[in-house]
């Protein structure tokens, strides 16, 4: 994969500067030689296409992002900074079949791009007012949204909120090697703040797009933990899927989807109303389908008093262990334990390893 970005200072009001009272600007003027500096970056970004082996391609939005560095000035030309800046574009993507050849999916989401980088500047006069050239090389993270594999969930005790459980869904990521090089001017306005302004090329190359990245990066946009991935594991989600089970993973995102669209239908309703209610993966599934839609809030909504319930049967369950208890357990407290761990992880027995463990041939999200 290649692909590249063009970001655009605000080059016009650098130059403005620039020619605005010369010799005041020469007179709070302070070397730079051997000084620390920190940057607060701005990153526009636009528009742009990007074209993949097979057909699939993915069109990103206008987007501004942020960032901040620290460089240190060995003299008043040479400069070594090193910048981590992320943002957050949206985008559309066709994503073509590597079972069904010429079939494709698509998909709207948002990018989580982080970058972290080492970037080198020339300033060509040793004043207030000079223009520069950088380049810099780094690795760039990227996180496209689209839901891989099932979502996970842990649950622990906390000191001040009690039991807490909390799901996290894997995406398609990658990390990249990245690099840039950019003209711009800089401009010393006091003798502790300074304006810089460029305009260059941002790159970032890597074979292919993985799922999920397991880099520094990674772990930075994911806030998560790092775990290593063998080579066993590797051959493992390389392999040729079961098409039975492929086949179950398409009709269990269906009948999420089917739950989510007919939510307000009275048969329906009634039908979930004698039913034990969702199980935490699949009400995470649904609000993944339906994000934003009235469907989707009115099922959890429907679900989270039949969680409650739950979980009063098993507050009662826990309590009566007591052995200075001495009230027998009800039928919806002697399988609370069981019922919890159902809702947790959903029910043993439904769907076969090679839905589990992601399938290549499912649509993203399903």
């Amino acid at each position: 994969m290649r692909s590249h970005s063009i970001f655009v200072g605000i080059l016009i009001a650098m130059l403005g500067l620039a020619v605005a009272d010369a010799a005041q600007a020469a007179e709070a003027y302070r070397s730079r030689a051997e000084r620390w500096e920190f940057t607060v970056q701005a990153h526009p970004l636009g528009e742009q296409s990007i074209k993949f082996n097979g057909g699939s391609e993915i069109d990103t939005n206008a987007n501004v992002g942020w960032g901040f560095g620290v460089g240190y000035n060995f003299n008043d030309h040479l400069e070594l900074s090193f910048d981590i800046n992320w943002n957050s574009p949206s985008y559309d993507a066709k994503i073509a079949s590597a079972d069904n050849p010429g079939t494709f999916t698509r998909a709207s989401s948002e990018l989580t791009v982080n970058t972290m980088q080492f970037n080198l500047f020339y300033n060509f006069i040793a004043g207030p007012v000079t223009p520069f050239v950088s380049a810099g090389l780094g690795s760039t993270y990227i996180d496209s949204n689209i839901a891989y594999g099932n979502a996970v969930t842990g649950c622990w005790y906390d000191p001040w909120w009690g039991y807490v459980c909390d799901t996290y869904q894997p995406s398609y990521s990658t990390s990249l090697f990245s690099y840039n090089a950019s003209v711009g001017v800089r401009r010393d306005a006091t003798r502790d703040v300074f304006l810089r302004a460029a305009i260059g090329r941002f790159e970032r190359r890597a074979s292919r797009a993985v799922a999920p990245s397991r880099g520094l990066l990674g772990r930075l946009g994911r806030w998560g933990r790092r775990a290593a991935r063998s080579m066993l594991v590797e051959q493992y989600r390389r392999r040729a899927v079961c098409p039975g089970c492929s086949l179950a993973a398409e009709s269990e995102a269906r009948y999420v989807e089917l739950a989510v669209h007919f939510g307000d239908d009275p048969q329906w309703d009634g039908a979930y109303h004698r039913s034990q209610g969702l199980c935490v993966p699949h009400a995470v599934r649904a609000l993944h389908l339906g994000a934003g839609t009235p469907g989707a809030r009115q099922l959890i909504m429907r679900t989270l008093p039949k969680w409650a319930e739950l979980r009063r049967d098993l507050q009662g369950f826990i309590d009566k262990h007591d052995h200075r208890k001495r009230r027998p357990f009800t039928e919806a407290e002697s399988t609370a334990y069981l019922r919890a761990l159902e809702m947790v992880a959903g029910a043993p027995g439904l769907f076969g390893n090679d839905v589990t463990g992601g399938t290549r041939g499912r649509r993203p999200g399903a």
